[in-house]
């Protein structure tokens, strides 16, 4: 007869901290609120870097035709 190996699978029970309805929806909202805002940050910074290279173009577009 031939032994088969018998492995045993151990399963790791994650530990988690048991929160009320209230606090989790608190907790998913701060981080969506979060999120929110540093897109709206980065939108910001990417628009004035356009609005800077756009009076660029324009300046540069007068001096030439000046010339």
């Amino acid at each position: 007869m031939v032994k088969k190996k018998i492995t045993k699978f151990r399963q790791r029970k994650k530990s988690r901290v048991k929160t009320n309805g209230l606090a989790n929806i608190a907790n998913i909202t701060t981080k969506t609120l979060s999120s929110a805002i540093q897109n709206f940050k980065k939108n910001q910074e990417l628009k004035k870097i356009k609005e800077i290279k756009l009076k660029k173009l324009q300046e540069n577009n007068e001096l030439i035709k000046e010339k």
